[in-house]
């Protein structure tokens, strides 16, 4: 799981709503779940690293601000994949 924020904070300090967030993960993971995360704040950073982390079969379930600049970079992600290797 990626753990990142909207651009509006809506009044919090950058980093405080994804920290609470953390700690909600933290208290399911010392009850058993085997959930991971990590933070990563900007969006296009944490859609680029969730992209790289999927596997073949992974759902992956983006949560953006800005959904014409993510569609853009996973269209032409998917145009890389499919381009032919030489």
């Amino acid at each position: 799981m990626i753990v990142r924020e909207d651009y509006n904070l809506r009044g919090r300090p950058r980093g405080e709503s994804a920290d609470l967030v953390m700690q909600g993960i933290q208290s399911a993971k010392e009850r058993g779940s085997p959930v991971e995360a990590e933070v990563i704040l900007e969006e296009m950073s944490s859609v680029r690293a969730a992209i790289d982390h999927a596997r073949r079969g992974d759902l992956v379930l983006l949560c953006v601000d800005r959904p014409a600049e993510v569609w853009r970079y996973l269209e032409a992600r998917g145009a890389e994949a499919a381009a032919p290797t030489s």
